[in-house]
């Protein structure tokens, strides 16, 4: 049986394999949590679909996002948005977690699927950082990427170096370059006050999400589905991507907008209606 002809240069997804494995992301988050019981064949469908576009991107970084999001949304109660002790069902889930984690790990290491040797040298190589050790340039760059963001923080720390600036920095000349995670990019680009202002900006679409919840009872299945995309987006956020194509977050803050904007509109309706 063949493997799958897969190298590090030529990746699967039509020239832009993280952006394809972030539209993948996408439909495993609609297969794990949009959990309406009348689509669930559906849900099966596109969230394996998500997962086999993701291991043929060989995109790391979504892989191990889900890891987490899988274990802490364990913990979470999606009524209120607020972690959870230890129950009878949190047991189970992350037993079954645990269960098919360790599935997923054999059939790497035991290559059941008979992929190539350079997919699986894409996720082997980023656990040798430990020890100090990786053939994974891509890795080794991006790390040195962040240190140069660190570098022009300390440098420029107010307002950084001007948008698009981050490529003349590194290499000296004008180059669309990115440190990879959208969060020292605006911290070189446009200093500690462009940082805050962002953080502001997701905590106060965080705190709105959470309050809305309670106020209008937004059906659990959706703030599932929702919170999913926002932690996805955040945390794939920080090892890739420059901050125009973090598609996956600014589609998860739409809908949190949308839905903030249509349930005020349905309760200024009812409002009207009883009134009369």
């Amino acid at each position: 049986m063949q493997g799958i002809d897969f190298n590090a240069v030529d990746r699967t997804g039509a020239g832009e394999p993280i952006i394809t494995s972030r539209m993948a992301g996408i439909l495993i988050c609609y297969g794990l949590y949009y959990s309406k019981k009348k689509i669930l064949r559906i849900r099966v469908f596109f969230g394996l679909l998500g997962f086999l576009i993701v291991v043929l991107t060989g995109t790391r970084t979504l892989f191990l996002s889900f890891t987490v999001l899988i274990l802490i949304s364990s913990f979470i109660d999606f009524r209120y948005l607020k972690f959870r002790l230890l129950g009878r069902r949190t047991k189970k889930r992350l037993l079954l977690y645990i269960t098919l984690s360790l599935l997923i790990i054999l059939s790497f290491k035991f290559n059941i699927f008979s992929f190539s040797e350079e997919l699986l040298g894409r996720f082997y190589n980023s656990f040798t950082l430990l020890n100090n050790h990786t053939s994974d340039n891509s890795t080794m760059e991006r790390l040195d990427q962040w240190y140069s963001s660190l570098e022009i923080l300390f440098s420029h720390p107010f307002f950084g170096i001007g948008l698009g600036g981050f490529g003349f920095y590194y290499y000296g000349y004008d180059l669309r370059l990115y440190p990879h995670n959208i969060f020292l990019e605006v911290i070189a680009e446009g200093g500690l006050i462009a940082f805050i202002l962002l953080l502001y900006f997701l905590f106060t679409i965080w705190k709105s999400f959470k309050t809305n919840i309670k106020k209008y009872r937004i059906p659990e299945y959706l703030v599932k589905f929702i919170f999913s995309l926002l932690f996805i987006g955040v945390l794939t956020s920080f090892s890739s991507l420059e901050f125009p194509n973090q598609f996956v977050l600014f589609n998860a803050i739409s809908l949190v907008l949308a839905i903030n904007g249509f349930q005020y509109k349905t309760l200024i309706f009812n409002s009207s209606i009883i009134k009369r």
